[in-house]
């Protein structure tokens, strides 16, 4: 079943490798949106190709940059439901159908996907963290998927580098109905999309500390 009122937002950089198959994946459920974010290696023609609505980043916005230009054009496109996906071809397109439909359905606001195993020690404590205090189970996990109606009351998505964390977290904060859905994560075709082991754990480490933060104000009612 093909769901026009979704989109799939994808976020790219140098992905020709991969971006293709991930492309012509989600087309057969949504609409597809492809932020190139400022590539060098051919992916906004691969993109093209396949049949999504690319959009170029001139300079690198970094991921959730891109994630936020592409929520914009999903949304002025008319989106109901966006999905967010990674360009590497690990999340498999068959999921998208059981990340749409409860949203379409009016259950839900947000589904958030919840993989097999964290892939990083930082993810394990996070999810830790925010399946004991918000009922989120992975909070890392790239495939999510959104009412536009939550996006444009919030009015952003992730503005500091959250790791496509923000808007959960400031929904489920406000008791925004959401759901945990398994999904299929399949053997890594590219780089990780946040660089190396440490980096990757740094970054993440500072977003569960922010947060952390964030909740124990809120807890006292400290204004931040």
């Amino acid at each position: 079943m093909r769901y026009p009122d979704a989109y799939v937002v994808i976020p790219a950089w140098n992905e020709v490798a991969t971006i293709s198959d991930v492309v012509t994946g989600a087309l057969q459920y949504a609409n597809v949106v492809v932020v190139s974010d400022a590539s060098s290696d051919g992916t906004d023609d691969a993109a093209k190709k396949a049949g999504a609505i690319v959009y170029r980043n001139e300079v690198n916005l970094g991921y959730e940059g891109s994630l936020d230009k592409g929520f914009a054009i999903a949304t002025e496109s008319g989106a109901r439901v966006v999905v967010t996906m990674d360009a590497d071809g690990q999340m498999s397109s068959e999921d998208l159908p059981v990340m749409i439909s409860p949203i379409l359905s009016g259950a839900v606001e947000m589904v958030i996907g919840r993989r097999q195993r964290a892939s990083r020690i930082s993810e394990f404590c996070v999810n830790l963290y925010t399946r004991g205090f918000h009922g989120v189970e992975d909070m890392l996990c790239g495939m999510k998927a959104y009412d536009t109606a939550l996006y444009r009351r919030f009015g952003f998505f992730d503005r500091s580098k959250g790791v496509n964390t923000e808007l959960v977290f400031a929904a489920v904060r406000k008791g925004v109905p959401f759901v945990n859905c398994p999904v299929s994560i399949l053997p890594r075709r590219g780089a990780p999309r946040f660089g190396s082991i440490w980096r990757a754990n740094m970054r993440i480490f500072r977003v569960l500390i922010r947060e952390i933060g964030n909740d124990v104000r809120r807890f006292f009612h400290i204004e931040p």
